[in-house]
């Protein structure tokens, strides 16, 4: 409702991500929780990154870090 204009996917709690160039990209995106809400998958993948980071928080020497000084963090051991 705030972007009428914009494309819009089929579905509650979905997102659509467009990426004109060549070749063109479209994902929808539809997040849900375990128990049925999407706000809930939100915050989740929200806390993932953060997470994840612990570990090269916990190495990386002191001072601030911003998420530029951060390495991905990509899934390990769940996909089959």
């Amino acid at each position: 409702d705030l972007a009428p204009t914009w494309p819009q996917p089929a579905g509650a709690g979905c997102y659509r991500v467009e990426v004109r160039g060549e070749p063109n990209y479209t994902l929808d995106l539809q997040l849900l929780g375990s128990d049925g809400d999407h706000n809930t998958a939100g915050l989740k993948a929200t806390a993932m990154r953060l997470v994840n980071a612990i570990p090269a928080v916990i190495e990386a020497p002191p001072g601030l870090l911003t998420a530029m000084d951060l390495p991905l963090t990509p899934a390990r051991g769940l996909m089959r």
